[in-house]
C-alpha cells in the first residue's frame, strides 16, 4: 500500500502588493497589456477580497522552498469585494476575467487574513 502524506504549506512570502479601491480597478491594472477581448487568468476570492498573484520561475532554489513548504509570491494585487461573483466583465475593455472561490482553502484563509488584518 502506498503510504500518502498531508504536508499543508508552512508558510507564505508576499515579496510585493498592490492594493485598489475596487475589483475594476484591478483588472483595469493587473491586465493593461492584455489586448481587448483577450482571455485573462482567474482571479481568486476569500472571504471578502479578490487577488492575483505571480509567483516566481521554478528555478532550483525556489523549488527547493515549495519543498521544504515555504511558497514565495513575487507580486499580489489586492481589492474589497464582500460577495463572490463568477466574473467581473469591463465593457469598455472587452475584458471578461473569470473569479474562483478558494475561501474552502485553508491556506487561503490564511491568506486572506493576513491580508485583511495587514494590507487592507
Amino acid at each position: 500500500m502506498t503510504e500518502v502524506e498531508y504536508q499543508p504549506r508552512k508558510k507564505v512570502i508576499i515579496h510585493e502588493y498592490t492594493k485598489y479601491d475596487s475589483v475594476e480597478q484591478l483588472v483595469r491594472n493587473a491586465f493593461a497589456n492584455v489586448p481587448p477581448g483577450a482571455n485573462v487568468g482567474p482571479l481568486k476570492w476569500i472571504n471578502g477580497i479578490v487577488l492575483v498573484h505571480s509567483n516566481y520561475p521554478h528555478t532550483d532554489a525556489i523549488v527547493k522552498e515549495l519543498i521544504e513548504g515555504r511558497l514565495h509570491w513575487n507580486h499580489v494585487s489586492i481589492a474589497p469585494l464582500d460577495d463572490y461573483q463568477s466574473s467581473i466583465h469591463l465593457p469598455d475593455t472587452r475584458i471578461t476575467a473569470p473569479i474562483i472561490n478558494v475561501s474552502y482553502n485553508e491556506v487561503f484563509q490564511s491568506i486572506a487574513e493576513y491580508i485583511i488584518e495587514n494590507l487592507m
